[in-house]
């Protein structure tokens, strides 16, 4: 009996901790899937798009307006940062989302990166039932943990160009099915 205790003890201890390793792990990749998948509808989605949050978070982007992620239940729109960023990396924040052509604000028409974060994320464990801080050794400028992060350059921010010979679009538009009209950019000919 004393010789099961004894096993029992050490087997269950690696078998939790594979299983914890397990999870950490999925949560980890996880968090980097999530800032890429934020920052691919963010180069594509007018700057103020609420779908560029909701995308980063797992959710429906049409119909959902969760503030928490449907994957990991400890993520919440909190933990999402958004930025676009000028052609030295510097932070833009003052811009017009979109307007008709040719009156965007000189900010907008600066912005040529994206960028998406995951800030300030505790793990939490099962066994032993604790949260701990892991990763998220890079503070950034705000003073914030960073645990993932994506930077892409800018594609249309939700701005579709029709041709004028074909009526063809430029690039596919950020709206996604079910979504109100007054989400989707603008549209509009040369």
């Amino acid at each position: 009996m004393v010789e099961f205790a004894i096993i029992a003890l050490l087997f269950f201890s690696v078998l939790f901790g594979v299983i914890e390793f397990g999870r950490m792990a999925f949560t980890l990749n996880t968090l980097t899937e999530m800032t890429r998948r934020g920052a691919r509808v963010a180069a594509v989605c007018p700057p103020t798009a609420p779908q560029v949050v909701q995308q980063t978070l797992f959710n429906n982007a049409a119909t959902s307006s969760a503030t928490t992620s449907g994957i990991l239940p400890f993520i919440q729109s909190s933990n999402v940062k958004v930025r676009y960023l000028d052609q030295n990396g510097a932070v833009l924040t003052t811009f017009n989302s979109f307007v008709t052509p040719g009156t965007q604000s000189t900010e907008f028409n600066k912005i040529k990166y994206v960028d998406v974060k995951i800030i300030n994320y505790t793990h939490h464990f099962i066994f032993p039932p604790m949260n701990i801080v892991v990763g998220g050794s890079n503070i950034d400028s705000d003073g914030d943990r960073v645990f993932a992060e994506t930077v892409l350059p800018r594609e249309n921010l939700g701005i579709v160009v029709v041709h004028p010979d074909t009526g063809q679009t430029s690039a596919a538009s950020c709206c996604f099915p079910g979504s109100p009209a007054a989400s989707c950019p603008v549209t509009y000919s040369n």
